[in-house]
């Protein structure tokens, strides 16, 4: 014989709870669900004494009932009347602080750490204010010298147009990483939102510091005016919806980029005796000529230096976005943080090798006519300007397999964190235990993630990797630092010393600024100290919840 009594049924969920129905404001709300929809799983429930009226006194606990959990259908007992489900309603506000080291990724910061290095190689061409310049298309000085000429190959082939979109990528990532855990952590959907809103906002704000006291090829505020619009498009869209949008980006450059050599090549089919023997596609027809020295670095001026960088950055802060690259980078790396592609590489271990080898291979052959054109070895001819936008629309390519090897990396030193900590554990109990036997070894962490000394038993990153991923967690204040150590001294309006560097000898002073911030990085890290630029950001952007 069937019980009659029926089964504990949750709310409608296009309904919120019922007006007498208490909301704990301090249980966490499940990431990626709206108040609208339900949770998976209902709070306790503690029925009132026999006889009494069920109150706000019985209502759930607020420990929350493990995800997943099915909805209670045992019948009440008689006179306790029927249990009520009571939903939890999100806190509006930062319920949580900043990313715990326990939390970070070894990925990411892997990369940030690397990036730093190619982000002080490309802005060398900017501080050599003095150099000879010839090629109108290219940043790079004339080469003085076979070392030059190497190091502008690589230079352009492997870092220019290469790197911004990887760190727009990761940009793009930590945001979506951002989101997820200060909805998990309780806060709702909007409050999260706002929070995002709130960092990107500061962020325009610290790049036009930026780019007013230091440097003009600032791209902070470009990451922020492109992560303003992302969060409020696209945080609630889905993964489907994401890449959709990414390809479609992606399309229109790519169709943007052929219109324009096809453009070029139809321009360069008309014969000179027609437009005065002069070719359409040599870039004097359009008035282009140039100029040394360049920008504000070559002006002996601060104050007028200034000015020239705060135009800079006004025209520059729309214009990067408009085209194109940073948000759809930044994007792709939204829809690979829901995806957890960084986290969990060995999951995604074909996707992630089919990445890296297609798009460095696409990244680095569609710059190898520039770079050969550069040197001389290769006559572009009308393909000059045309090559701008190609080595442009190809570095996006390049971006994403850089980020996958180096998820593929973060992954491998990750196993190798593991293996080492269960070697030592073994030998330890071996060493301990008489017989010789051992409790086994302990739980490894997600592939992805830090192995370090928050999670108990497993060593972290060591050596030169230790010292990367310092850097890549204060990528911010290392990134500012770098503008400290480059401007004042290379540029025209201080010491001036850009004045007598070559290509070659302005890669070997970026790379001594690289090993500089990472000095500085490691010092922090042995401190257990956070970035200057970090914690301010981050104290305008929680409040009070920036300690938490």
């Amino acid at each position: 014989m069937s019980d009659p009594t029926p089964p504990v049924v949750p709310p409608h969920p296009s309904r919120p709870p019922e007006p007498h129905q208490h909301v704990p404001p301090t249980a966490p709300h499940p990431a990626g669900q709206g108040w609208d929809s339900p949770p998976e799983a209902p709070s306790r429930f503690v029925p009132p004494a026999p006889g009494q009226v069920p109150g706000p006194a019985h209502a759930p606990a607020h420990t929350p009932v493990p995800a997943h959990a099915p909805v209670p259908t045992r019948a009440p007992a008689p006179g306790y009347g029927a249990p009520r489900v009571v939903y939890v309603k999100p806190d509006p506000k930062v319920r949580r602080g900043p990313v715990r080291a326990r939390e970070r990724v070894l990925a990411p910061d892997l990369a940030r750490g690397l990036c730093l290095l190619f982000i002080a190689l490309a802005n060398t061409p900017v501080y050599l204010w003095a150099a000879n310049r010839s090629d109108l298309m290219s940043t790079h000085p004339e080469a003085e010298g076979p070392l030059d000429s190497l190091v502008q190959f690589l230079v352009h082939t492997v870092i220019d147009a290469r790197t911004y979109p990887l760190f727009a990528l990761l940009f793009g990532y930590g945001m979506i990483q951002l989101f997820t855990r200060q909805v998990a952590g309780g806060t709702s959907e909007s409050g999260a939102r706002r929070l995002l809103l709130k960092r990107n906002g500061w962020l325009i704000l610290f790049g036009f510091v930026h780019a007013l006291l230091l440097f003009s090829g600032d791209i902070l505020g470009a990451y922020g005016l492109a992560g303003l619009l992302l969060a409020a498009l696209f945080l609630r869209a889905s993964d489907k919806v994401m890449m959709i949008v990414v390809l479609c980006l992606v399309g229109l450059q790519v169709l943007g980029t052929l219109g324009f050599v096809g453009l070029f090549a139809l321009l360069a089919a008309i014969p000179t005796d027609v437009t005065g023997g002069v070719p359409l596609t040599d870039p004097s027809t359009a008035g282009l000529e140039i100029t040394t020295p360049i920008g504000d670095i070559g002006m002996e001026n601060y104050l007028l230096a200034m000015l020239w960088r705060v135009g800079q950055f006004a025209i520059a802060l729309p214009m990067q976005v408009l085209m194109l690259t940073v948000p759809t980078m930044m994007l792709l790396g939204m829809w690979a943080a829901r995806k957890r592609i960084l986290e969990d590489p060995a999951r995604h271990r074909r996707l992630l090798w089919t990445t890296a080898l297609v798009g460095i291979a696409i990244g680095w052959i569609g710059a190898l006519p520039g770079s050969l054109g550069h040197l001389g070895v290769l006559d572009l001819d009308w393909y000059g300007m045309p090559d701008t936008f190609v080595h442009t629309t190809t570095g996006m390519a390049a971006g994403a397999g850089y980020a996958a090897l180096f998820g593929l990396l973060g992954g491998a030193l990750s196993r190798r964190a593991t293996a080492r900590a269960e070697e030592r554990d073994a030998a330890e109990a071996r060493a301990t235990d008489p017989s010789g036997g051992t409790s086994g070894p302990l739980p490894a962490p997600a592939s992805g993630l830090h192995p370090g000394p928050a999670s108990g038993s497993h060593p972290g990153p060591r050596g030169l990797t230790w010292a990367i991923v310092a850097v890549g967690k204060r990528s911010l204040s290392c990134y500012l630092l770098q503008s400290v150590l480059c401007a004042p001294v290379l540029a025209a309006w201080g010491l001036g010393l850009g004045a007598d560097l070559t290509s070659a000898t302005m890669a070997a002073y970026a790379v001594a600024v690289w090993l500089l911030t990472m000095v500085f990085a490691c010092v922090l890290e042995v401190l257990g100290k956070k970035g200057p630029a970090e914690v301010l950001l981050r104290r305008l952007t929680y409040g009070p919840a920036a300690k938490g």
